[in-house]
């Protein structure tokens, strides 16, 4: 059974993100493994160019997971965490949001990365944590919250190409399912830069403990890799 919680956190990549934002990323990495749970981003090591490298430098020597867009299928120990290779591209951001029990969203950039992984988070019930100003992006608060979620959905399919919902993952990104899973809205909670300690709190308020987890791992085209990433969260800390 596994006794840590899955905590992602999001974020921009390009341009680099502003040094406070890089701390911040940094400081939440931080605080998420040292309370004891597995960091989860789109990294493959630590670094000070990026949310997801600033996170795992945060994460220090403590257990980490990186989920990559490139391919071939595969799963690699590194530096102490595990890097996931899923082939799946821009995609990769709603199998992460599968594989957690929480997520943590920094600032993104003008592609609409970050605003893909909070849609799918979200449309998948994971309480999302939004640090920093997101209500000038996105306000879930908003009276017309329909078309808040309207143009998140929007910008989501867009960045994974507009699925057509037919087949695999694409039957989970169609417009219709998307905004059907959206509603009703589940927990999610803004925050100010940087309040790591306090995010991470939320989290644990709002996540069942062991054996409720919800985290998982089942998109077709990855089943190989399944068994290496579960025997690895099975290993000691």
């Amino acid at each position: 059974m596994r006794i840590e919680r899955i905590i992602a956190v999001f974020g921009g990549t390009t341009p680099s993100p502003p040094p406070e934002v890089r701390a911040c990323a940094e400081q939440l990495g931080r605080a998420i493994t040292d309370a004891g749970h597995v960091l989860l981003t789109g990294g493959t090591g630590p670094d000070k160019h990026s949310v997801k490298g600033c996170a795992i430098t945060g994460a220090g020597s403590k257990r980490w997971v990186g989920v990559e867009q490139s391919g071939p299928v595969g799963v690699e120990p590194k530096n102490g965490g595990l890097v996931i290779r899923t082939g799946l591209g821009h995609k990769r951001n709603y199998l992460e949001a599968s594989m957690v029990d929480a997520a943590v969203a920094l600032p993104g950039g003008p592609s609409g990365g970050t605003v893909s992984e909070v849609t799918s988070a979200l449309s998948l019930g994971r309480p999302v944590a939004f640090v920093g100003n997101w209500r000038a992006e996105i306000d879930l608060d908003e009276p017309d919250l329909s078309s808040v979620l309207k143009d998140i959905v929007g910008r989501t399919r867009k960045r994974f190409g507009n699925p057509a919902g037919t087949d695999g993952i694409d039957v989970r990104l169609g417009e219709d399912a998307l905004l059907k899973a959206l509603n009703p809205l589940r927990n999610y909670r803004y925050f100010e830069l940087c309040e790591a300690q306090a995010v991470v709190k939320w989290i644990e308020s709002v996540v069942p403990g062991p054996g409720s987890f919800i985290g998982e791992f089942h998109i077709a085209g990855l089943e190989q890799v399944v068994p290496d990433y579960e025997r690895w969260l099975q290993q000691d800390p």
